[in-house]
């Protein structure tokens, strides 16, 4: 099971990597970023049944509807 400290580093390198450096990038595709966040979101919801999905949204650095 992952921990805390895997689920921040992963946030992270989401914020960092896929929105922040490749930003430009990944909002021009149709599809956006949103399908890998979701897909991992939901793999670390799977791992641990106290995973906060919301959080973790925030901590990537997207915002969605709830």
């Amino acid at each position: 099971m992952l921990t805390r400290k895997d689920y921040e580093a992963l946030s992270k390198m989401v914020s960092n990597e896929l929105i922040g450096n490749c930003g430009t990038i990944y909002k021009s595709e149709i599809a956006g970023p949103e399908p890998f966040i979701y897909a991992l979101a939901d793999y670390l919801e799977r791992d641990n049944p106290n995973f906060n999905r919301d959080r973790f949204m925030d901590a990537c650095g997207l915002y969605f509807d709830k």
